[in-house]
């Protein structure tokens, strides 16, 4: 290698440099404005410190960083990290290093912790590590050669060849024994068969590639060199190798010459910083420097040819405006395939296009000397040459050189007279006599003569002066205009060097001013329209929407002539206004029709054929000929914040320079037809109902590759609800992109997204769909990326189903066939049945007439009973016939007001009833009738309560009606009261309704009879309810509604049971006569009838006399009329027990034992058909004769009874003279069987039994073989325990003695003596015992006394008993 000391080395001695006071941009190989993008963690990068960068084969860019890899697509990050929880998943250490792309598709990642190979198309990630052979976990190069062979090299290990299959070769042991150090730092190649490997602090090793020797070993002390600690390698198109060290930059020439940069204080004598850390060529020959404190070089590669001239190197110094890269070091540099630079530093990722960008930006930068004032632009004009007035909206005027990039700037000093008169200029304007004039918000107008630096000031004052200029203009006539906010139209007189205010428009709000070809002015006006005005006639024309059709607002910011008969207006939210002021018509261009932004904020012309147009949100460019609008506000740099109102200009050399709330843009209009560019659109990932589907090996799996790889997707009917999220490859950035989309199938019309790339669907039926998506771009071509998607149907949408389904219709049809024709029998039939439900109602209603005139006939002999009753009560003085009398009377009248409710019914039925209106102490009536149930609840052993809350509560009613809806409602409430039970009465006011409650504890009415009971003829399931007419609830209800009340009931089963009548008491009633209150004729209520005269026994239970041959007969009725009646009948000859339902019955049945039992079926809690099974089936009551009393006469009915075990039934009205005989009959047969019982043996025999008797019969004869047994088995050993006999019975000593007694006519101990002898006088005559043995045997200790009770048994003593012969 030759060493060429002066003019091959271009050596600089290391010294110290500053730049203050010089652009960062030194040198002339970059003579476009570059701009630099800042791309860091708030954009979703994992970590700032950047140490590789790469590109795959579709064009997403991967990022190294000290906390993961990051995958870009211009606008998310995807980030792999080291999976903690998961083991073998994700990266080996988030330190990541070097990155390597490998056939496309394989992505090679040297990390801290190994090398990951990751798949793209497949989306798994492998590890090569310690394990599998590599020689140092820790990578620090990886380099793929010409052959796809991947070479690695660690910071400690070395160097390894890894092949294809991933196992690495063995050669690479003879290069790691001979290079310098195993601390490779990094790799390169020169050509095919030299391999450059630099070491951290040994110099640089030559290798011979294919040999696998190491050739050379280059350090400080033997060679060119400038250092032994090796930074980087790189090997340019030319095939020279570029080596960065610690204190320069050394060249190998593919020619074998050395070269040497270093650091100095000129960009074109050297680099900005020693410490080179990376190197990449461009697309221009220029090579791409960074270092570790000077930021970026950029230096033509030209200075390998003619090493002897002066270098082109360009510095880019730390800056944070976009100017430069954001951070002095420069850790890592790549080129895309799309020739774009990125720069990796320690603060994040840094963008920039060589080329430079179409569109530029200037914004205030503090930091530097030369910046623009204020971000906020108020006005721009051009000059002459190319510099541009800037005026700022709080920071003054500047004048800008784009060629020097230096500003002048005038401010307002508050001690100089002649300075700005403020700050906030707003309209600036260089005359042809070059002459400045500036207009500010409410300071005037300023104006600056060539060669001078001060200001003269006019139009100072209010803004109805003029003092808020909005726009200046320069006529045709060199004339200067100047329009005002709210102040008018101004006119600069030069002969009097003053404005003059044009009266005729008056104090009008002008925005912009031009002028045509005849010299007449064009104005926008802020409410006025456009006004077209003659100054030399001092003539107006107005245009707005009361004269011109369509005029979208009347509000216009800008305006521009564009021939003898059209103007361009830009209005506020209406959009731009093309129109023909001969004709008046107009075309609207709006959003629709591509404007970024409906409110047009200035216009330019660009040529004859394009109109540039700033908005509030971007900018636009309008096609005079087709009328198109190319919207560019999706471009890099374009400022964000909306542009100012008349802020734009255009330089002599076509630069177009718009202002807006941070800061200028400026661009060459002439570079946007070649700005066409496609972006590349890729499917990234699928969603099923808002859950991502990874990609799997699955058979089954819906994603067995990345859904970027893949272009067709077959889901289930159940996978129907679906996202798909889609990305335009645009960097740096793509947030200022938009999406359209389609489901081709689903739906036909293209869905518009801001920015946003997913597509969302939801409930797609099954069948083949296309997903279509377009880039919406200016300079895209708008293709459509497609992804095909099958949706399978379900099982039951297939055509096997189909087939089924016709088969099923079919079996359906004929069905359907087989019912109609049924239907149309049982159509027939149901008319057959109305006609039948007809004649029975018809049959009703004949009953009803019946009933109603047959009531009426009994009225008349009615009276004749209880007019003569009345008249024999009055004479009669003998108590019991006086007490037959009364009982006539109740009947009698219990029968009249039955018969006075049945006639009431009918009224109602027919709606004949009408009300008897008067006035009525309620409080009073409710205590009255309520005491007429005293006696009647007292006998039913029922406490009956009332509360009444206003004594004094009067009521407009029909009193008599109400009167009978309370009976009813008390007379059910004591009907169906358990005994000793509770019946309380309330009366009480809610609202405007007056509320009667009545309330009892008893068994309550069943949910599902609740609806039915008020209905007619309906009886509750319960027993007591089933000797009701069903009428009384029914009619009750009627005359509530005639009062426009209700009835509402409340009850729970075995508890609380509350009827309420609720009755208005503001009601005005119609079609009723007036009764003045209390003048009714008083007539006895239920309750009377019932209570009146009632004489009960002493407490209502027993009468029994102290006689001892009387048989005692338990009465069971709930009517105390009938058990006075029965006791009047049967006191003379029985003791009476009485009881008032069927469980109470049944509890005096067992304690007393009665000789017979007269019961009433229809009872409350327990009829007289259960109790007559329970007494039958009870051991203790079994042998009881039980005689039924109901008024049911039916076979049904008597069938039952006998079933149970009834011995008679007597229906109602009874013969009392029947009653007393069958009653006799009972007893006596009892008698009989007692004998029969007695004395099995006897001469007398028992009569022939009916079935039933039979059966009684038997189960006596068991109770008593029964009670034998037990004597017999206790006389064996001991004498018979009474106590214990009763305990194995399971009986009471009373209840025994009393069914022995009955039974036998025994009392207990008779009755075991008895049962002795029967067994003693067997064993004597039929097992040859002894008296002796046979008395001893069943018990006798006393031989004499066991003779003696036998004689008195059998007529003889035991001895002759033995010798008579046997009876047949």
């Amino acid at each position: 290698m030759r060493i060429l000391e002066n003019k091959i080395i271009v050596f600089f001695t290391l010294i110290s440099f500053s730049i203050a006071g010089q652009d960062v941009r030194q040198g002339g190989t970059i003579d476009k404005d570059l701009h630099f993008h800042l791309i860091n963690v708030s954009s979703g990068l994992s970590n700032n410190v950047i140490n590789a960068i790469a590109q795959d084969s579709l064009g997403y860019l991967w990022i190294g960083t000290e906390d993961g890899m990051n995958r870009f697509d211009g606008t998310n990050f995807k980030v792999i990290k080291k999976n903690l929880k998961k083991k073998g998943e994700g990266l080996a250490n988030n330190f990541v290093q070097s990155l390597l792309l490998r056939d496309g598709n394989e992505l090679l990642i040297g990390t801290d912790g190994g090398l990951n190979i990751y798949n793209l198309r497949h989306d798994k990630m492998a590890l090569i590590d310690y394990s599998d052979g590599l020689l140092d976990n820790s990578i620090s190069g990886l380099y793929l050669t010409d052959k796809k062979q991947v070479i690695t090299t660690t910071y400690r290990g070395g160097i390894q060849f890894l092949d294809a299959t991933g196992h690495f070769a063995q050669k690479s042991s003879l290069i790691n024994r001979d290079i310098s150090s195993n601390e490779i730092s990094s790799i390169s190649m020169q050509g095919d068969s030299v391999l450059w490997l630099g070491t951290f602090g040994y110099g640089l090793n030559k290798i011979d590639f294919r040999n696998k020797v190491v050739t050379n070993t280059l350090n400080k002390e033997n060679s060119f060199l400038p250092s032994s600690a090796i930074n980087s390698l790189f090997t340019d198109s030319d095939h020279n190798v570029w080596i960065g060290t610690r204190h320069g930059i050394g060249i190998i020439t593919a020619a074998g010459d050395s070269i040497v940069l270093r650091k100095a204080n000129l960009s074109t004598k050297g680099l900005s910083d020693e410490d080179v850390l990376c190197f990449r060529e461009d697309n221009n020959k220029r090579m791409w420097i960074g270092t570790r404190n000077g930021g970026l070089n950029i230096l033509d590669m030209e200075v390998l040819k003619a090493p002897e001239h002066p270098i082109q190197n360009t510095w880019f110094l730390p800056e944070n405006d976009g100017t430069s890269v954001y951070n002095r070091t420069v850790s890592s540099i790549f080129m895309d395939r799309s020739y774009k630079m990125w720069i990796g530093t320690p603060t994040g990722l840094n963008y920039v296009d060589p080329k430079g960008e179409p569109v530029h930006i200037i914004r205030q930068n503090e930091t530097l000397p030369e910046s623009v004032s204020h971000n906020r632009i108020g006005a721009l004009a051009g000059t002459d040459t190319e510099n541009i007035w800037i005026g700022t909206d709080g920071g003054g005027l500047d004048l800008f050189d784009p060629v020097t990039r230096k500003y002048i700037h005038y401010k307002h000093q508050d001690d100089h007279a002649s300075s700005l008169s403020n700050n906030y200029v707003i309209s600036v304007l260089q005359d042809s006599k070059k002459r400045v004039w500036a207009g500010t918000y409410r300071g005037g107008i300023n104006l600056m003569l060539p060669g001078r630096n001060g200001f003269t000031h006019f139009l100072q004052g209010k803004p109805e002066n003029g003092s808020d200029v909005r726009v200046l203009f320069e006529s045709s006539d060199h004339t200067i205009w100047a329009g005002t906010n709210q102040g008018g139209l101004f006119r600069y007189d030069e002969r009097l060097r003053d404005f003059r205010y044009i009266e005729s428009l008056r104090r009008i709000d002008i925005r912009n001013i031009t002028e045509d070809h005849t010299g007449r002015l064009w104005l926008a006006t802020f409410g006025s329209g456009i006004i077209a005005h003659d100054p030399n006639t001092d003539t107006s024309e107005y245009f707005y929407s009361g004269n011109v059709d369509n005029l979208p607002s009347n509000i216009f910011f800008c305006i521009l002539v564009l021939n003898e008969e059209e103007i361009l207006a830009g209005s506020r939210y209406g959009g731009l206004v093309r129109l023909n002021t001969k004709t008046k018509s107009l075309l609207n261009i709006t959003e629709a029709d591509g404007l970024s932004n409906n409110s047009v904020t200035a216009i330019i012309r660009e040529n004859n054929h394009y109109i540039w147009l700033s908005t509030f949100n971007g900018i636009n460019r309008y096609d005079l000929r087709t009328n198109e609008v190319l919207n560019i506000s999706a471009l890099d740099n374009i400022d964000e914040g909306g542009f100012n109102v008349g802020a734009i200009t255009r330089s002599p050399g076509g630069t177009i320079y718009v202002g807006g709330n941070n800061g200028i843009n400026y661009f060459n209009p002439s570079v946007f037809p070649g700005l066409e560019q496609e972006y590349p659109l890729f499917f990234e990932e699928l969603r099923i109902l808002n859950k991502k589907v990874n990609v799997t090996d699955q058979k089954k799996s819906i994603l067995r590759q990345s859904l970027t790889f893949q272009d067709h997707l077959t889901l289930n009917y159940d996978q129907n609800t679906f996202s798909v999220d889609f990305v335009a490859l645009k960097y740096p950035v793509s947030s200022n992109i938009t999406y359209s989309y389609k489901l081709k199938n689903y739906n036909n019309f293209w869905i518009n997204t801001r920015e946003l790339g997913t597509a969302n669907f939801t409930d797609v039926a099954p069948g083949d769909y296309e997903l279509q998506v377009r880039v919406n771009h200016p300079y895209t071509s708008r293709k459509a990326k497609k992804l095909y998607i099958t949706i399978v149907p379900p099982f039951w949408k297939t055509w096997p189903a189909y087939l089924l389904y016709i088969v099923i219709a079919g079996l359906l049809i004929w069905i359907s066939i087989r019912y109609y024709t049924e239907r149309l029998k049982l159509k027939s039939s149901l008319v057959l049945e109305k006609r039948q439900r007809q004649l029975e109602n018809d049959l009703n209603e004949e009953r009803l007439r019946f009933f109603t005139g047959f009531s009426h006939e009994l009225k008349t002999p009615l009276t004749l009973i209880m007019a003569p009753v009345e008249q024999l009560i009055e004479k009669v003085k003998q108590k019991e016939l006086l007490d037959h009398l009364h009982f006539i009377k109740r009947n009698a009248q219990t029968l009249h007001h039955s018969i006075n409710r049945l006639l009431e019914f009918r009224k109602t039925e027919e709606g004949l009833s009408q009300l008897t209106i008067g006035q009525y102490d309620m409080g009073e009536k409710i205590a009255q009738w309520t005491e007429n149930y005293r006696l009647l609840a007292k006998d039913k052993n029922i406490r009956l309560y009332i509360s009444v809350s206003d004594k004094n509560e009067l009521l407009r009613c029909d009193i008599e009606k109400i009167e009978v809806i309370f009976n009813n409602l008390l007379s059910n409430a004591l009907k169906h009261a358990v005994r000793k039970g509770i019946v309380n009465i309330a009366m009480f006011r809610d609202n405007h309704m007056l509320c009667i409650q009545v309330s009892n504890t008893g068994s309550g009415i069943n949910e599902e009879e609740i609806d039915h009971i008020f209905s007619w003829y309906y009886r509750a399931g319960n027993s007591v309810s089933k000797s009701g007419s069903g009428i009384g609830l029914a009619l009750s209800k009627r005359f509530a509604e005639l009062h426009h009340g209700h009835i509402s009931v409340n009850s729970k089963k075995d508890g609380m049971t509350r009827f309420t009548l609720s009755l208005p008491t503001d009601v005005h009633f119609e079609n009723y006569s007036e009764l003045r209150a209390d003048t009714l004729p008083q007539k006895p209520s239920m309750g009377e009838v019932y209570a009146e005269h009632t004489e009960t026994p002493a407490k209502g239970e027993k009468i029994i006399r102290s006689s001892k041959d009387r048989d005692l007969i338990l009465l069971i009725d709930d009517n105390p009329e009938i058990l006075k009646f029965l006791d009047g009948l049967l006191k003379s000859e029985f003791d009476l027990i009485h009881a008032f339902d069927g469980d109470e019955g049944i509890v005096k049945a067992l304690q007393y034992i009665p000789n017979l039992i007269i019961s009433d079926i229809m009872m409350p809690v327990k009829d007289g058909i259960d109790l007559c099974s329970t007494l039958k089936n009870h051991i203790a009551t079994s042998h009881i004769p039980v005689i039924l009393l109901t008024a049911k006469s039916n076979t049904e009915s008597m069938n039952t009874g006998f079933e149970e075990g009834a011995d008679a039934y007597m229906t109602k009205p009874f013969n009392p003279v029947i009653l007393k005989i069958r009653i006799k009959n009972l007893l006596a047969n009892r008698i009989k069987l007692r004998n029969f019982f007695l004395n099995q043996t006897g001469q007398d025999q028992v009569p022939a039994a009916t079935g039933n008797q039979s059966g009684i019969l038997r189960r006596e004869k068991d109770f008593l073989l029964k009670m034998e047994e037990l004597i017999l088995k206790q006389s064996e050993k001991e004498a018979v325990n009474t106590v214990s006999l009763i305990s194995e019975i399971g009986m009471s000593r009373t209840s025994l003695y009393r069914k022995l007694k009955a039974l036998t006519g025994l009392n207990i101990n008779e009755f075991i003596r008895d049962v002795k002898l029967k067994k003693a006088a067997d064993l004597i005559r039929n097992e040859n015992y002894s008296v002796n043995e046979a008395s001893y045997e069943v018990g006798f200790n006393s031989v004499k006394y066991f003779r003696k009770i036998f004689k008195e048994k059998y007529g003889m003593t035991p001895v002759d008993y033995r010798s008579q012969p046997p009876r047949s």
